[in-house]
C-alpha cells in the first residue's frame, strides 16, 4: 500500500466509493504514528458536499462523473496498513488505479486547507512531509 493508491471496501454492503491513500505509508515509520494510514473517500459531486476538492471524471478511470474528497471522517478513514492487508485477505479491498501525482497533492493540499481537517491527522501528514 503506498500513496495514491485507491480501492473500493466491501463493509457490510457493497460500498461504491473509492478511496484514495493520501498519506505516505510507504516512508519510515513514524514513532507516534506508527503504521496508521489516512484514506480520504471519493464521493459524487452535489451542492450540499463540500466541494472544495473537486475531481473531474477523466481524472480516475473509476470516476464516472465530477466528484469530491469527502474529508471528513467518517467517511474518510484513519487506520492501520494492517487492517487493509486484512481487508485484502479477505477479498474485501478492490484494487483500482492510483490516482496521478497531480491528483494525489491536490488531494493533500485540500486536506490541508480543509474546515474538516483534524489536527492529529494533519500533524501525521506533516511529519510524513506530504503537506506544509
Amino acid at each position: 500500500m503506498k500513496s495514491g493508491d485507491t480501492f473500493l471496501i466491501k463493509y457490510p454492503r457493497d460500498t461504491f466509493h473509492l478511496f484514495v491513500v493520501v498519506s505516505a505509508p510507504e516512508s519510515l515509520p513514524d514513532v507516534i504514528f506508527p503504521d496508521r494510514v489516512f484514506l480520504v473517500m471519493i464521493t459524487t459531486r452535489e451542492a450540499w458536499k463540500d466541494n472544495s476538492c473537486i475531481l473531474r471524471r477523466n481524472e480516475h478511470p473509476f470516476l464516472k462523473h465530477d466528484s469530491v474528497a469527502a474529508f471528513d471522517s467518517p467517511p474518510s478513514l484513519w487506520t492501520t496498513l494492517e487492517h487493509l492487508q486484512d481487508l485484502k485477505k479477505q477479498k474485501r479491498l478492490i484494487e483500482k488505479e492510483p490516482v496521478t501525482e497531480s491528483v494525489l497533492q491536490r488531494l493533500r493540499n485540500c486536506y490541508a486547507d480543509s474546515d474538516y481537517q483534524k489536527d492529529t491527522i494533519f500533524q501525521f501528514l506533516f511529519r510524513q512531509g506530504v503537506v506544509k
